[in-house]
Order: C-alpha cells, then sequence, then structure tokens
C-alpha cells in the first residue's frame, strides 16, 4: 500500500490502482475512494499506460458499497465517473439509469407533494 501513497502523490492513479487491484479487500476505504477519485480526474499519466479493467473497478466500488464511510452521494459519483467503462457491470449505465429513474419518482411523488409543517 506504500507504493499505491507513493504513486498517487506522483500522479500516477492508474499506476498506483494497478498496484493493489490483486488486494483490493485490504485497501483502507479512505485510500480507495481517493484511487477511484484520482483515476477519474487525474490526467497525467500518459493515454494507453496502465489500462483500467473494468472487473477490478466494479470489485472496488462493490467493496466500497459493501462497507462503512462511503456516503451514497460519494457512491454515485464515484460510478459516475466509470459509467461507460462498466457498462457491463452492476455498477454500469443500465443499473445507474434505473436508480436515476427511481430518485426522480421519489422526488416526484414526495418532494412536490409533501408541506412541512409550521
Amino acid at each position: 500500500m506504500k507504493s499505491s501513497t507513493r504513486l498517487l502523490e506522483a500522479r500516477r492513479p492508474r499506476a498506483a490502482f494497478q498496484a493493489v487491484h490483486f488486494a483490493l479487500k485490504e485497501v483502507e476505504t479512505s485510500h480507495l475512494k481517493r484511487l477511484l477519485h484520482e483515476i477519474g480526474t487525474c490526467d497525467f499519466e500518459p493515454a494507453g499506460t496502465y489500462q483500467l479493467d473494468a472487473y477490478y473497478i466494479s470489485s472496488a466500488l462493490n467493496i466500497l458499497q459493501e462497507g462503512s464511510g462511503v456516503t451514497p452521494d460519494e457512491m454515485a459519483r464515484l460510478e459516475f465517473q466509470f459509467i461507460r467503462a462498466l457498462d457491463h457491470t452492476e455498477h454500469g449505465y443500465q443499473t445507474w439509469c434505473a436508480a436515476c429513474q427511481i430518485t426522480a419518482f421519489v422526488h416526484a411523488v414526495f418532494g412536490t407533494n409533501v408541506q412541512t409543517q409550521r
């Protein structure tokens, strides 16, 4: 994990993920969240290096989803970063759209019809 932290500090998140992808369950939640966030937002690594495998990204998201320390908003942001890469997994586009439709329905039903009591 120390090498992964150093690679993140060097702005090489894909290389950092590659260093731990076989032992994702052993990675601390905060570090795993940071890894996934940095992969999606940092573009300093040359294109084509350390290609990501949807299986390991999906596995990392599963670990975060099953554990504690990740809010639903954080989870949604992380999943959205990889939405196209995860198309054929449980974190893919179809699942995300279904969740959005459910959320929109709930807001439509409860958000506009519920009045606060004073």
